[in-house]
């Protein structure tokens, strides 16, 4: 298990360097997701490998990319608006309003790495291969983990998250927002666990009949965890894009109560309001959407406990 936790974080590590450096350099929408998606791989990677290096410093860091990627979230969340505003049908009214919120975008991104800057988040990756090379325990039951295999370890990690879905079984598409995104994130957990363990984990070798062809085959034997992978990944995006309608709804709605954040005066012109609510109109069509296809795709348990 040591060896595959420090296969696994150091690839990622070297992966949070690189979209960190883009971020600074050329920040744009790009960056930072895969800031976000490199920081959560590395929480559920550690979290998996907790007990076999020293705790405080595992903590340390959990605390870091937690800190991270709620500083980066707001920067999404405004992203993702401005995206589904750009995806309207163009009009007076519109178009003036997403030109604004484009800008807006790039300002609230910027003020993003600029504390991302002056925090001690870029030297997380070389924290990361710190702890990797000389952080580990040394405790008698800290060595008895580490030699733990990886098809027992995943064993135990799945049959965790295995209890933790069950609680969901019952659930339908009419579940308040909150329960959605509890799923959404168990199943984002559920993926980078099988992604983790799926360095480890051999591939079934091919069947005689296919070795002893002259043909190639036509279908190759699947990773026992690649099934997993797939389903988790499928529900992760279809919750994300639910959970992103819910959002943008709050987002407009505070906006149409309150007024722009970024506009001197507080009354809003007609042109602007009606571009709000069009917005708010068309996230509150997806989320009745993806409320009935996850329904739907919940109730036929294409994912099994």
């Amino acid at each position: 298990m040591l060896q595959l936790a420090r296969e696994v974080c150091g690839a990622q590590a070297g992966k949070l360097r690189d979209a960190l450096s883009r971020l600074l350099q050329q920040p744009d929408e790009e960056a930072v997701h895969d800031v976000r998606v490199a920081c959560r791989r590395l929480r559920v990677a550690l979290d998996i490998a907790r007990k076999l290096f020293i705790g405080r410093h595992v903590s340390h860091l959990r605390d870091n990319f937690k800190e991270l990627l709620t500083m980066l979230g707001g920067t999404r969340d405004m992203e993702v608006l401005a995206a589904r505003a750009a995806q309207r049908p163009p009009s007076e009214h519109t178009t003036a309003f997403v030109q604004r919120l484009a800008a807006q975008v790039d300002q609230h991104r910027r003020a993003s790495v600029e504390a991302v800057k002056s925090g001690s988040f870029a030297v997380l990756p070389q924290q990361i291969e710190e702890l990797l090379a000389r952080g580990v325990a040394r405790s008698g039951r800290a060595r008895k983990r580490q030699s733990v295999s990886a098809c027992e370890r995943v064993t135990r990690v799945l049959a965790k998250h295995a209890k933790t879905l069950r609680g969901y079984a019952g659930l339908a598409g009419t579940a308040p927002p909150e329960t959605l995104h509890a799923l959404r994130i168990e199943m984002k957990k559920l993926r980078y666990t099988a992604e983790f363990f799926s360095h480890a984990l051999p591939a079934p070798p091919p069947s005689v009949k296919a070795a002893s062809s002259s043909r190639p085959a036509r279908r190759t034997a699947q990773h026992p965890l690649k099934g997993l992978i797939r389903t988790a990944e499928s529900y992760q995006q279809l919750l994300g894009d639910l959970h992103d309608a819910v959002v943008a709804q709050a987002v407009l709605g505070q906006w149409l109560r309150t007024g722009l954040p970024w506009a001197e005066a507080q009354a809003m012109d007609p042109a602007t309001a009606d571009a709000l609510r069009g917005l708010l109109g068309a996230a509150r069509v997806d989320e009745m959407r993806l409320r009935r296809e996850f329904g739907a795709l919940w109730r036929k348990q294409r994912f099994r406990f």
